[in-house]
Order: C-alpha cells, then sequence, then structure tokens
C-alpha cells in the first residue's frame, strides 16, 4: 500500500514571515473547549503541558490542525509522556521548528479533530539545554534534541568552538538534524591539512554518545537509555527519520576557525557544469573550485544562465577585500524578499506560470543588487557566521532531494550530466508552455560518513544516513564524495511531481553503482509517483533499503526497543516494513 497526501501541493506560498504557529492555547488537561468539538487526550498528566496547535511543513502544503502539543520539560515528564502514550494507544511525533519537507512527523492534511491519536512533543519549548564536556581526550558538546542549532553554534564558538560543516538554517532542532542526517557543504581542498574534530559527512557522525527512550521488557515500560558510539546498536539510531526518540546527545566539536566566503555572479552555467571531456585548462569548473577551495554551493534561477555561486575558503586571516562579519545570515536580501518578487511570486503561485522566466531574471537581478547594496559578496569571519545564512523568512519552496555518492574524480563527470538532463526537460516542457520548476537549481558537495573522523574505537557510520559508504568490494569505484542535488518549485505548480519523477528516474537509471549511486535525501521530496511524493512502492520497499546494506538492521533494532510504535506514524510503518 503507498503512501499519499491528500494533495502534494495544495496551499498558496507564505512569502517573508513565519507562522509557527495559530494562536495557541492552553487547554485545561481531560477537557473539551467551547471552541472545538475535540477531546482532550483521555487521563493525560496533569502536570504536563498540553495545548492545540497546528502543525505545517516547510512548503506550506502539509498541514494538520488541531494537533494537541505536549512539552515535557525534563527526562522524567518525557518518560512520564511517552508511557502515557503507550498506555493509551497514542504516538508521539517530536517536532520542532518544522522545517521538513517529508510526512515523518504526521502524514496528511486534516481538518480540526480529524487526524489519530497523535501528540506532538515540541521539543523545542523545553528541551534545549547545553553544555561543554569533558569526558573524552577531545572537545565535546552535550545538548539535548530540542537545542536550537543556531544557539548550539554560537555557544560553541562563545568557548572557542565549531563544525566544519552544518546545514545552512538556524532554527532547527538538533534532534531534527540528526534524525536525517543534516549536513553542509564541502570536501578537504587540495593540500588541505586534517584537523582533529574535523568531518565532512553529517551532523549524525559526529555524536559520540547519547540517551535515547526505549521500551524495556523488564520494566515493562519505556526508561531511557545511553548508547556510547562503539555500541553496534547505535549507528541505527543516528540516523531514523524519527522512528526512535534521542532525549541528548554528545557531539565531538573542533577548535574555531575562521571562514572566507565569495560571492561570484559572472560564471555562466555552462563553464561550471561543463563535460569533463571538452574542458579546457582556463575553465572554471566546480571540480577546479572545489580542488582550489573546498567548499561551494550554486544556486541556479529558472531560465537564467549564471548561477549565484558561493565558495567558501578557510582563511586564518581576513583578506584585504574581504568585510568582516560578527554575525550570521548575511544575505538579508534573500531572508526578507523585496516587493516585486513577492508580487511576482504571489502571481505565479496564484496560476500565472507563464511569468517563470521573468520572476528567474528578477530573483538574479536581485542577488546581483542586493550583494552590492549589503556589501555581502565577500564575507570573512568566524565559522559559524558563515555557515548559517538561511532563516524562517526565505521563500517558502518544496523541493526533491537526491543524494548522489560517487567518487572525487566524478564530481564534474556527475553535475554536467545531471545538469544535462535537467536542461534537456526545462527545455520539453517549455516548448509546451509549461513551467514545472520556478524554484532554483541548487548543488552542494560534500563528504562522506567516515566514522574515524570521531575518534571513537568501534565507532561505525550512521546506518541508514544517504552519506553511508558504498562498500568498494561491491561497486567499481571508491566513492568518497556525495553531490547534493536540490530542485525547488513553488508548491502548487501544475506538472512539478511529472517532472521530479523524470529527473528521479534518471537519476536511478543512471547512477546504479557503476560510477555513482543516488539515495534520497530524507527530509526532502523522493520516492514519486501517479503525481505524489513519497508514495513509489517499489522505491520503498526494494530500491532504496537496497541501497543501504544494514537497512534490516536498522529496521530491527527499531522494533526491538520501540515494539509498540509509539514513536512512528503511517508512512514510517510503510518505509521500515521492508
Amino acid at each position: 500500500m503507498a503512501f499519499r497526501t491528500d494533495q502534494i501541493f495544495p496551499y498558496s506560498l507564505i512569502l517573508t514571515i513565519f507562522v509557527a504557529t495559530c494562536s495557541l492555547e492552553l487547554i485545561p488537561q481531560n477537557e473539551g473547549t467551547e471552541a472545538s468539538a475535540c477531546q482532550a487526550p483521555e487521563n493525560f498528566p496533569r502536570d504536563l503541558e498540553l495545548y492545540k496547535g497546528e502543525f505545517h511543513n516547510w512548503a506550506e502544503d502539509l498541514i494538520v490542525k488541531g494537533l494537541w502539543n505536549a512539552v515535557p520539560r525534563t527526562p522524567t515528564e518525557v518518560l512520564k509522556l511517552v508511557n502515557w502514550a503507550y498506555q493509551h494507544n497514542y504516538t508521539i511525533r517530536p517536532s520542532g521548528y518544522m522545517h521538513t519537507w517529508a510526512p515523518t512527523t504526521v502524514v496528511k492534511n486534516t481538518t480540526e479533530c480529524q487526524h489519530e491519536r497523535v501528540i506532538v512533543m515540541k521539543t523545542n519549548e523545553s528541551l534545549t539545554q547545553m553544555k561543554m564536556t569533558r569526558n573524552y581526550p577531545f572537545p565535546t558538546v552535550w545538548a539535548q534534541s530540542g537545542a536550537n542549532m543556531g544557539n548550539i553554534m554560537s555557544f560553541l564558538e562563545e568557548n572557542g568552538y565549531g563544525f566544519n560543516a552544518s546545514p545552512a538554517p538556524g532554527p532547527i532542532t538538533l534532534g531534527g538534524v540528526v534524525a536525517i542526517a543534516g549536513h553542509g557543504t564541502g570536501i578537504p581542498a587540495v593540500g588541505e591539512i586534517p584537523t582533529p574534530g574535523k568531518s565532512f559527512g553529517s551532523i549524525s557522525n559526529l555524536v559520540v554518545d547519547f540517551t535515547a527512550v526505549v521500551w524495556d521488557p523488564k520494566e515493562d515500560a519505556y526508561v531511557l537509555k545511553t548508547f556510547q558510539r562503539s555500541d553496534p546498536e547505535a549507528k541505527a539510531f543516528l540516523t531514523s527519520m524519527g522512528r526512535v526518540f534521542i532525549l541528548d546527545m554528545t557531539l565531538r566539536v573542533m577548535s574555531n576557525y575562521n571562514l572566507r566566503c565569495e560571492s561570484r555572479i559572472d560564471i555562466p552555467a555552462t563553464e561550471l557544469f561543463a563535460d569533463p571531456k571538452t574542458v579546457k585548462p582556463e575553465t572554471r569548473t566546480i571540480s577546479k573550485i572545489i580542488d582550489s577551495s573546498g567548499r561551494m554551493e550554486t544556486i541556479l534561477f529558472p531560465f537564467t544562465a549564471r548561477p549565484w555561486l558561493k565558495i567558501w575558503t578557510v582563511s586564518p586571516i581576513r583578506p584585504f577585500f574581504s568585510r568582516a562579519t560578527r554575525q550570521p545570515y548575511n544575505y538579508p536580501f534573500s531572508d526578507n524578499i523585496p516587493q516585486p518578487v513577492a508580487a511576482m511570486a504571489s502571481n505565479i503561485s496564484n496560476g500565472a506560470w507563464e511569468l517563470t522566466p521573468a520572476f528567474g531574471e528578477l530573483e538574479y537581478d536581485m542577488v546581483v543588487s542586493g550583494l552590492a547594496t549589503s556589501f555581502s559578496s565577500d564575507l570573512w569571519g568566524p565559522s559559524k557566521n558563515l555557515l548559517l545564512y538561511i532563516q524562517a523568512t526565505t521563500l517558502r519552496l518544496t523541493e526533491n532531494g537526491a543524494a548522489i555518492l560517487t567518487s572525487r574524480k566524478n564530481i564534474q563527470r556527475v553535475i554536467h550530466e545531471s545538469f544535462a538532463f535537467f536542461t534537456k526537460l526545462v527545455q520539453e516542457y517549455q516548448a509546451k508552455s509549461k513551467f514545472p520548476i520556478n524554484g532554483p537549481l541548487e548543488i552542494r558537495v560534500s563528504g562522506i560518513d567516515n566514522p574515524g573522523d570521531v575518534g571513537i574505537p568501534g565507532a561505525e557510520a550512521p546506518a541508514i544516513s544517504p552519506l553511508y559508504p558504498v562498500n568498494a568490494n561491491i561497486f567499481f569505484s571508491e566513492y568518497d564524495v556525495c553531490i547534493w542535488f536540490n530542485i525547488l518549485t513553488f508548491p502548487s505548480t501544475p506538472h512539478a511531481i511529472e517532472f521530479l519523477q523524470r529527473m528521479e528516474t534518471f537519476f536511478y537509471e543512471t547512477y546504479n553503482g557503476d560510477y555513482a549511486l543516488i539515495r534520497p535525501e530524507w527530509s526532502k521530496g523522493w520516492a514519486y509517483k501517479n503525481n505524489t511524493s513519497w508514495s513509489n512502492d517499489e522505491m520503498l520497499q526494494e530500491t532504496i533499503p537496497k541501497s543501504l546494506p544494514h537497512w534490516s538492521y536498522s529496521v530491527a533494532t527499531y522494533d526491538k526497543y520501540d515494539p509498540h510504535r509509539v514513536f512512528s506514524n503511517e508512512f514510517l510503518d510503510i518505509l521500515f516494513s521492508a
């Protein structure tokens, strides 16, 4: 049986403000309200905070109203909530800032009170403690799962530490990042000297120990259990999409450092993404940029010729022409959309799809002028200030998530092939006056999850992370990098899912293990079929599990530690049935 949303794109775009919830009101325990026929959960612990709120994913195309939200403030209260849920046939869905697309928290749009027996545990409202720890011979930070990543990085900076790479948004929870193997961008530049604590894979791979809520058959209850990274079962917990719950964790960190970020808007996409067989010594390709600096991102707006290219370089001393920055989020023009861009975006999302080419040009012009007026084309400062650059006020789009593992020598080949097919599809649809993709194409390159980076003997890579190392004895080449290929578009755009399904088919037919291997980026869109996302049975139950060698082991581990499926939902039940 395939999982389907009622509609994948039924809601209009929210452009410049972040709506965390509707107006929320605390609800007396075990009582209904005049405003709603919903009854409060029966026998709910009176000392736990409970209120009604709304869940909406990042693109606002999955909205559930009238959900009961619980706010446990201590580990004891977490256990009280989970055991109450087990005893009363409820599920618990941890949730933070809702910066996700996939239905791993809740599964479908519903009206007030029509959802199933589910409690959303708002980890970001209470489980946010953090501290530096000295339990290992290297620096570590301990944090609860609801801690804000931006706050963690600020805390690390105050103590002289940081991460080598991280997701770009700050308002996301540590628990959510680890659940989906959140990552940054970058691989070592040629000649870059390894630094202790430096990892180019996911944040999940930095975890050295963690405490999870697990079922104890002897106690006939859910209890807390601490796992060391050397425990074989730990690898299943460190990417789970919320199928298990980690309460807190300790991560390895590195000494803080300074980064330079240069923005380029002058190199044509045809040059950056050129066929490696035809490049000349002077051609400015992605591979050459990565060899030089190690870290880059491209954002190509629809129907434009030159991407917004960011290049990060480790720079202990400020370059002469760089502007020092003492804070993150240095691109205000992309976080607070100018009125002309917002107006055209509104027109497009309301059906004027033919404006897409003009919209792409307008967005490119916005970046060109924004970089100039904000003096942000060449920035330098502590790592956090350059790694964090997306806020919740940015444009809300939906997107696919493709993680293509390959060898460093094949980076340019894979990017060229993928871009060429993408361009061919765009032109095919345009010839029919169809514009399914009205957001940018974004490309990043990261390393893989090398368990040696964490410095724990016996550590294994997170088992179902997209960055789990590929067995070189099975495939022909050594896969040491991952290319993240994301296509963004407005919710409700006609033919968008059809386009993304064709793109996904190309990925799986082309990158099947010869010189590259495709896996899904868990938080985004994948497994397309019949005009819906996350609904392709063959992919959910065969293709994806086969791409990760410890899939069955992970599923068995989840079932062992949560046999009553308190931490699950309809979609996860289907995905983890394989």
